[in-house]
């Protein structure tokens, strides 16, 4: 900038505001930031922009704000099947309704998810160890109890769970680096420990778990709210938190 003024002492450099920022549409680059601010009001500036470019036209028409289906072209027999009958709305659902219609329709309507390679970071090696955990104490009270179970059977529970996990998230583990596969095995290891360690626990206690993350708003009743559109149920989410 001091280049600049040296080389253009009569320039006036002023500061743009966020209400001034047509001139990110010099840009094709910049352009991207035009539209993200200005949303659908920038749509076709930005589409025009685009094909002007070399190589342009290959920009598909079909997300151009002249060629969007009409909406009665949606009919209300596949809105039911996407999103049924009745709307149960949550604060994170109307925020991502209002910031985006498409990510709600295709996260809410179509359930998509975005895809994550399976790795063992932190939140992963935490995922594992729930799964596991979970599945075999249901296992073993399905079994009776830990007092009905020997430990070679809660062990062979905790197996076949880690071999559901890996068939349901790691269907590629033969391929993975011998890294990833010490890493996970070493998880495993101290899964095992832990195995044991409830089992010494248990077996020898008259405590009985009763449910695995029990909700506290499944008996509480939705909020519904009524217009002349329609109704919608939004469930209130409640926390409870015991001392013990």
């Amino acid at each position: 900038m001091q280049r600049i003024r040296a080389l253009f002492p009569a320039l006036t450099v002023g500061s743009p505001t966020s209400r001034d920022d047509a001139y990110l549409l010099e840009s094709p680059r910049t352009a991207l930031d035009y539209a993200a601010a200005h949303g659908d009001a920038a749509e076709a500036q930005i589409l025009d922009i685009l094909h002007a470019l070399p190589g342009g036209g290959e920009v598909p028409r079909l997300f151009h704000p002249d060629s969007v289906l009409p909406e009665e072209r949606v009919g209300e027999e596949a809105v039911r099947g996407l999103y049924g009958c009745e709307l149960h709305l949550s604060a994170t659902r109307m925020d991502s309704f209002n910031t985006c219609r498409f990510a709600y329709f295709s996260r809410y309507g179509l359930d998509l998810k975005p895809r994550r390679e399976a790795g063992f970071d932190a939140p992963q090696r935490g995922l594992f160890i729930h799964y596991v955990l979970e599945g075999t104490v249901r296992r073993v009270q399905e079994a009776g109890g830990f007092s009905a179970c020997t430990r070679e059977e809660v062990r062979e529970f905790a197996r076949a769970c880690v071999l559901a996990y890996i068939a349901r998230d790691i269907p590629d583990f033969q391929t993975k680096s011998a890294r990833f596969q010490y890493l996970f095995h070493r998880i495993r290891h101290s899964l095992d420990i832990l195995i044991d360690n409830l089992y010494d626990e248990f077996s020898k206690s008259s405590f009985l778990p009763l449910d695995f993350e029990l909700s506290f708003a499944s008996d509480l009743p939705p909020v519904r709210i009524e217009t002349a559109h329609g109704a919608a149920s939004c469930a209130a989410l409640w926390t409870a938190w015991t001392a013990g």
